[in-house]
């Protein structure tokens, strides 16, 4: 799993030297499934037409030994991957995105989870993110908060 860790890194690094003129973001979310809620942390690069590609690191909230052998074994404890946001509407405070993410979870099984993230502009440096999304056919909710670097 470092290496999956490190190769984020690096690769969120060459996004964001290459992208000098765009805004970096980075977001810390909570998502609630149907097995546990899982936190989260993601770091991208929003470009002028308001597409987001970065990448992201998850993990369940229920880490202990008691809690994990009371899990199926199929439960997703970490998920870590890329992803990217593709704008359906924007308005003056409030935007809304089609949100893809895309990696490995548990570091054995390829994951694609859609969602559709609504995001609310608080300050000029700081909004709240809000969504819906589908995992293993089951819905998903999101919330989060964004800052912008």
């Amino acid at each position: 799993m470092k290496k999956v860790r490190v190769t984020i890194a690096a690769a969120l690094m060459m996004v964001a030297g290459f992208a000098s003129a765009q805004q970096l973001v980075a977001t810390s979310y909570v998502e609630q499934t149907v097995a546990s809620p899982k936190l989260g942390t993601s770091v991208g690069v929003v470009f002028n037409n308001a597409i987001e590609v970065g990448g992201f690191y998850q993990q369940s909230t229920q880490r202990t030994a008691s809690e994990s052998v009371a899990l199926p074994p199929r439960t997703e404890q970490e998920f870590a991957g890329a992803f990217v946001a593709y704008p359906i509407t924007q308005a003056n405070l409030v935007n809304v995105k089609l949100n893809v993410r895309v990696g490995v979870s548990n570091g054995q099984n390829f994951v694609i989870t859609p969602a559709v993230k609504a995001n609310l502009q608080a300050t000029k440096k700081i909004s709240l993110d809000a969504g819906l999304g589908v995992r293993s056919f089951r819905p998903t909710l999101m919330a989060g908060i964004k800052i912008k670097l």
